[in-house]
């Protein structure tokens, strides 16, 4: 177990109109793939009070992305990050009864996370598949993850987890 303490240090990014295509197609992705699994548990719950957990949903989620196609378009270590929170938020909403997660509106934005193969490089945040996109603000030279945060507003952010 690591003792490390970490921050988020957001800065704003401008994606140009291909870039902004792709983002908009992982944030798609992810919130289709939440929403198919979040469908999926409320049935099987009211039908067998179970639930489908993180190694069930990166099983099924092989057969989801070879029934619709548009799921291969984007980074799929996004979706791998998106199930991962999904597994936590059934969790908790069952052990901690915090109630059961919420579908996903594509009017309140999104977000994906990428774990690994991003970089900050010359004042830009390069992300994979996607290449290097221009920021303002200070970017850290050292992190964990970064979250790529689309606001209803249509603006972009990145959020690093950076160790302190």
């Amino acid at each position: 177990m690591s003792n490390k303490t970490f921050i988020r240090q957001n800065v704003r990014i401008y994606p140009n109109k291909e870039q902004i295509q792709f983002l908009n197609q992982d944030i798609g992705n992810q919130r289709f793939v939440w929403n198919h699994f979040l469908f999926e548990n409320k049935k099987l719950y009211e039908e067998k009070k179970k639930f489908l957990f993180y190694l069930d949903t990166s099983k099924l989620v092989v057969n989801l992305k070879k029934e619709n196609e548009f799921l291969q378009l984007g980074n799929s270590q996004a979706l791998q990050q998106t199930l991962r929170d999904f597994d936590l938020a059934i969790k908790q909403g069952y052990k901690q009864k915090k109630g059961f997660p919420k579908f996903k509106k594509k009017s309140s934005g999104g977000s994906i996370r990428l774990p690994q193969g991003c970089s900050v490089i010359n004042g830009k945040v390069k992300l994979p598949k996607i290449g290097a996109i221009k920021s303002k603000g200070k970017l850290p030279e050292d992190f964990n993850s970064v979250t790529i945060i689309r606001k209803p507003s249509g603006k972009f952010f990145a959020s690093f987890v950076v160790p302190i």
